[in-house]
C-alpha cells in the first residue's frame, strides 16, 4: 500500500516498531512527558537548570581561521550550515554571486557547482551529505541543509592532505575551515517551518490546517508526528545540522522523549560545533553583518539583511496563549541552543 500522506500519519506498525526505541505513544503522541512504564522513566525527567545556564562560554574564542580575510580555499574551506526557516535560501543565492565574482569552486544544491570546470546542471537540492571521495576537484565553498558530521568527513578526505601522517590521527582542529550559520527565534521559525513545508509545499490535494487554526493539542500532537514531503519534521533544526542525530529523524524531532543523556549529548554537540562559526541571529540581522565584517570581510558584502529570496505564501496568523505555550514546550531545547547561539553572537562582536 502506498503511503500518500506524510503529515502526522503514524500507523500501528510503525508505532510497534518504534515505540521500545523512540518512546511513541501510539494512543496520544503528544509532547508531554510519557508516564506508562518503566521503559520511558529516563524521558519523564526535565533538564534542570537549563542547558543554556549551565553550558559555560567562559573560555569562548573564535577559532583563528577567522583572524584574516583571504578568501576560502582547498586547505581552509567555507562552509554554509543552512538552518531551515532562518533567511538562508537568501544567503545561498549571495555565496553564488560571492563564488562567480572571486572565482572560487563552489558545491550549493539547487546550483550549478562554480569555478574552473563549472557545470551547468545543478547539485540535486535534497543533498545532505557533502561529497567524500579524494579528488583534487574539491570546493573551496560549501553550502545548504548539511549534515556537521558529513562535512568533516569530507574535510578529512578531501582538503587535509594526502597520506597517513599525525595529523590524520587528530581530529580536525576549528582552523581547517571556515563556517556560518544563521539561527532564528524557535516559535517563529516553526511556524514558518509548518506553514511552508506542510501547507504551501505539500503534495497531496487535502491540506492540513494552518498553524494558527490548530489547537494545542494538535499543536502537539502534529510537530512530533508531522513529517514533511522530504520526510522531515518542524523542531530542533539546530540539532538536525550539527548533532550526531541529525540523521535519526525519530530522534531529533523527538528529543524530549529522549534520555536525558541523548538530550545533553545532542545540545553540547550542537552548540560547541555551531560556536566554531560564525553565528547569525536573524532577528538580529545588523549585528550579524557587523561580526561578518570583523571576522570574515571577505563575504560580508555580500550579505544582505533586505534580501529575501523565499517568502512564505501561507498567511502566519497569530497563536493565543495556548497554543504558544504548546509550540513553547515543543521548542524548549532549541530555544535553550537560541540563547546561547545569541550570546556567542555578542562575544564575536566584541
Amino acid at each position: 500500500m502506498k503511503i500518500k500522506f506524510f503529515f502526522a500519519v503514524v500507523t500501528v506498525g510503525l508505532c510497534a516498531r518504534y515505540f521500545s526505541t523512540n518512546s511513541w505513544n501510539c494512543d496520544n503522541p503528544t509532547l508531554d512527558p510519557i508516564r506508562k512504564g518503566k521503559l520511558l522513566e529516563q524521558a519523564e525527567s526535565d533538564l534542570s537548570p537549563p542547558f543554556s545556564s549551565r553550558f559555560s562560554l567562559a573560555n569562548y574564542k573564535i577559532p583563528e581561521s577567522y583572524n584574516m580575510s583571504r578568501l576560502p580555499s582547498k586547505r581552509i574551506p567555507f562552509v554554509f550550515f543552512h538552518q531551515r526557516k532562518a533567511g538562508g535560501t537568501s544567503t545561498r543565492h549571495l555565496l553564488v554571486k560571492w563564488a562567480h565574482e572571486n572565482q572560487l569552486k563552489a558545491w550549493i544544491p539547487c546550483f550549478p557547482t562554480t569555478g574552473a570546470n563549472e557545470s551547468t546542471t545543478p547539485t540535486p537540492c535534497e543533498t545532505y551529505v557533502t561529497p567524500h571521495k579524494r579528488d583534487d576537484e574539491y570546493p573551496e565553498l560549501y553550502a545548504g541543509h548539511l549534515f556537521f558530521s558529513s562535512f568533516i568527513r569530507t574535510l578529512v578526505v578531501g582538503h587535509l592532505g594526502e597520506g597517513i601522517s599525525e595529523a590524520d590521527l587528530k581530529p580536525p582542529k576549528h582552523n581547517n575551515y571556515t563556517c556560518f550559520t544563521s539561527f532564528r527565534e524557535p516559535i517563529s521559525r516553526i511556524q514558518s517551518c509548518y506553514n511552508f513545508r506542510f501547507i504551501q509545499q505539500a503534495s497531496n490535494t487535502t491540506k492540513p490546517k494552518q498553524f494558527s487554526e490548530l489547537t494545542p493539542e494538535e499543536v502537539s500532537t502534529y510537530l512530533v508526528t508531522g513529517r514533511s514531503r522530504y520526510g522531515e519534521g518542524c523542531l530542533n533544526e539546530p540539532m538536525r545540522m550539527f548533532s550526531d542525530y541529525g540523521m535519526n529523524e525519530d530522534t531529533v524531532n523527538n528529543l524530549h522523549a529522549q534520555p536525558d543523556a541523548v538530550i545533553n549529548h545532542a545540545l553540547r554537540q550542537t552548540i560547541t560545533r555551531a560556536g566554531t562559526c560564525i553565528v547569525g541571529i536573524m532577528e538580529r540581522c545588523d549585528d550579524t553583518q557587523k561580526a561578518l565584517m570583523k571576522h570574515m570581510p571577505s563575504v560580508a558584502p555580500f550579505f544582505r539583511c533586505s534580501l529575501h529570496r523565499k517568502r512564505g505564501r501561507v498567511k502566519k496568523g497569530t497563536l493565543d496563549g495556548k497554543q504558544s505555550e504548546a509550540v513553547a514546550e515543543a521548542a524548549k531545547y532549541e530555544a535553550e541552543i537560541y540563547k546561547l547561539a545569541n550570546k556567542i553572537l555578542d562575544l564575536q562582536m566584541q
